[in-house]
């Protein structure tokens, strides 16, 4: 079993334009009290976005979830959202990804800002909270990926709430996070988390499943691509199957291969043999889970390994 807990259901404002989303958080099970704590501590959340809410994209997406299982295994805060128009999201889906962009954005600024809150309360008042290591996941599937490789640097959307005043959209999404936070939502917190006092401390990872090229990426938003910096600066997996009929195998591959070979490159991918996009054929969804699952521990190694 990965989480000890339900699902935390609740609704924030998207920064865009004020209307209601619905969102999730998923709180991993919490470390036996015979294991030591990790130091200095480290700081794991993610975000997974859904596919395309007009085909029936939501947070309730399959593939989403078998993600998410994935994440919390590795002990991460995971979040999944509703984007405008899904599930009872308020709003329409937009032509240019705008909007839904914003969507993503307030939903990292509530988890940034959910995670800070914990290890506040957890400390008490005036205590300190130490030198923090801080992992965030910015995920998506299908529709998700392409908004997720779209994202403002986290560093910029952090910045944006921490400045963000005492009124108005980030404020409200900052206290509400806070509220939630402090309280615990009547449930224990997992891992050992330390506040998030320096932007510089956040390392982004991007996690894209069954991304989507041109032409088929013009035809959901005005973004022709998925992001080419962001998703080669930092590690980023992408795993996609070979019989993908939204994009082909050969330009999946070409696309993959162009930006995992850049000088400096943090690009990895997967190919999964005959894996279509929404991963229904035979033993690909345990495929996937591998994947997601081996990459995640290593890029984990890691981290432990730097601290």
């Amino acid at each position: 079993m990965t989480t000890l807990f339900s699902p935390i259901d609740f609704t924030i404002p998207s920064v865009h334009d004020g209307i209601t989303i619905d969102c999730r958080l998923h709180l991993p099970t919490p470390p036996r009290h015979s294991d030591p704590p990790r130091q200095p501590p480290v700081v794991r959340g993610a975000v997974m976005a859904h596919p395309y809410a007009p085909l029936g994209g939501s947070y309730n997406d399959r593939v989403v979830g078998l993600i998410v299982q994935e994440l919390l295994q590795q002990d991460f805060v995971t979040m999944t959202f509703n984007f405008r128009g899904a599930g009872d999201s308020q709003g329409k889906t937009s032509w240019t990804g705008k909007p839904e962009l914003a969507d993503y954005e307030s939903a990292v600024g509530f988890l940034l800002s959910y995670l800070d809150g914990v290890e506040v309360a957890r400390a008490g008042p005036g205590s300190e909270t130490g030198h923090v290591t801080t992992t965030l996941v910015l995920g998506g599937y299908s529709y998700g990926s392409l908004i997720a490789s779209h994202l403002p640097s986290t560093t910029k959307i952090w910045k944006s709430f921490a400045d963000g005043g005492a009124h108005g959209i980030h404020a409200q999404i900052r206290d509400r996070a806070s509220k939630m936070a402090d309280t615990g939502h009547q449930q224990p917190m997992a891992g050992d988390y330390g506040r998030m006092e320096e932007v510089a401390q956040i390392s982004t990872l991007y996690l894209l499943v069954s991304p989507i090229l041109p032409p088929v990426s013009s035809l959901a938003t005005m973004f022709a691509a998925l992001g080419p910096e962001s998703i080669v600066d930092c590690p980023t997996l992408a795993v996609y199957g070979s019989a993908d009929a939204f994009t082909s195998k050969r330009k999946l591959c070409r696309w993959a291969e162009d930006r995992a070979r850049r000088s400096g490159s943090g690009f990895v991918f997967r190919e999964i043999e005959s894996a279509g996009h929404f991963w229904i054929e035979e033993g690909v969804d345990v495929e996937l889970k591998e994947a997601v699952g081996g990459w995640m521990r290593s890029m984990m190694k890691s981290d432990v390994d730097a601290s």
